[in-house]
């Protein structure tokens, strides 16, 4: 029993690690985003456009599966490798909402997102509550949200559309509350060897948790064109 903490890095170290690696992988999808928006790939596809989205969304939940699947056997530098190309791959498909905002409410947006996050971190660390019926709950609800905003593709109701934003945003505050919370548990239940995996796994949860809310504020923020 004393062999499997001896060699174990302190909490402290691993959360580090986890909010690095989140830092990292925002930076790659931002810097991709920007870059993309300004080139402007729906003139350059034309009529191909779209399927491009709808490929690059393919993609990236099969490279979150693949992550969340096999995280914990995969090696380490294979692991960020899926990390850094899902990053970008990520970055290419939010460009398409950067296309319809003006810069300075995709700033504001990623600003608001960030004090949101932080305000969400506080309220975890500071108090002794799992959020693991929160958790559960808001996972129930969100294929419920996905058919909503596929229909709101094709129908036009604002009212329908800010309870729609509203609702999402609720559910992945819950989601952020309860993955904050889960990285304690992750840490405590994993063997040394396995922490890793272990940390790139937190920080994917984390960044899709800010990715997602930083969206809804951005809906909001930028009325529903």
């Amino acid at each position: 029993m004393d062999s499997f903490y001896m060699d174990k890095m302190s909490y402290g170290e691993f959360f580090g690690k986890v909010m690095r690696w989140m830092a990292v992988a925002l930076g790659i999808t931002t810097l991709t985003s920007f870059a993309f928006s300004f080139i402007h790939l729906e003139y350059i596809l034309g009529g191909f456009y779209f399927m491009f989205l709808i490929a690059c969304t393919v993609v990236e939940l099969g490279l979150v599966f693949l992550l969340s699947k096999n995280v914990k056997e995969m090696a380490v530098e294979k692991a960020k490798t899926y990390f850094v190309a899902y990053s970008v791959v990520n970055g290419i498909v939010l460009s398409m909402w950067l296309n319809y905002v003006v810069p300075g409410v995709a700033v504001l947006a990623f600003a608001i997102t960030a004090v949101y996050f932080g305000l969400l971190y506080t309220v975890t660390k500071y108090t002794n509550y799992s959020f693991m019926g929160v958790g559960k709950m808001c996972l129930t609800a969100l294929p419920v949200l996905m058919i909503a905003f596929v229909l709101l593709m094709f129908i036009h109701a604002p009212g329908l559309y800010y309870l729609v934003v509203i609702l999402d945003l609720a559910v992945f505050t819950g989601l952020t509350l309860y993955d904050f919370k889960n990285i304690e548990y992750a840490y405590n239940e994993a063997p040394s060897e396995a922490l890793n995996g272990i940390t790139l796994m937190c920080a994917l949860q984390l960044y899709m948790d800010f990715v997602n809310i930083l969206i809804d504020i951005l809906m909001l923020v930028n009325d529903n064109n």
